[in-house]
């Protein structure tokens, strides 16, 4: 894990995430995790972050089987705190080839690069409550990965309002399903 304890205005880390599922069949993929950044002031950040497969799996749905990987990506990012502590987050971006897979269909094909379109807020509500959200939208949409989610963070600490002031503040945020975008192929 990087943390934001930097005495420049340049920022930079990696991270190496794991997922484990068991839906139809058990897997485990991973990929990193980069992020480098410069901040501009106190409140804009702007930088570039990106993900690369590791590890892949085979999974058997069905009489089919496919094979499950990370989709490598790269995006540039502007972040901005506002005076009320909440934080956004916004990219644009590419990802590499992916599968248009659908079961039913006998179909095979594959996208060329298609664009990326993100962001994340981080609303405090109070010292130990943030309304936390996410969504990374690969294109196209009925084949790329489409994944948003809305939750609350909960801060033991209570450090929710003070985030941008904490000297070991995460520089990459906590990886889940927008940012761990998974490729089917057969």
């Amino acid at each position: 894990m990087s943390f934001r304890d930097c005495p420049t205005a340049s920022t930079g880390g990696a991270g190496h995430d794991f997922l484990y599922q068991e839906y139809y069949d058990s897997n485990f993929l991973s990929q990193w995790r980069f992020q480098a950044g410069y901040e501009l002031n106190e409140s804009n950040e702007i930088g570039v972050w990106s993900t690369l497969r590791g590890m892949t799996d085979d999974a058997v749905i069905g009489a089919t089987t496919v094979q499950l990987q990370a989709i490598n990506q790269i995006n540039v990012y502007w972040n901005h705190v506002w005076p009320t502590a909440a934080e956004t987050a916004v990219w644009v971006g590419v990802c590499e080839s992916h599968g248009q897979e659908v079961l039913v269909f006998p179909q095979d094909d594959r996208t060329s690069a298609m664009p990326i379109l993100g962001a994340r807020v981080m609303c405090p509500l109070s010292d130990y409550w943030s309304l936390y959200g996410e969504t990374n939208l690969m294109m196209p949409a009925d084949s790329g990965t489409v994944d948003a989610f809305l939750g609350f963070a909960f801060y033991p600490g209570g450090n929710a309002m003070r985030q941008k002031l904490t000297r070991f503040r995460p520089l990459l945020p906590m990886g889940g399903s927008p940012t761990f975008s998974v490729d089917l192929d057969r």
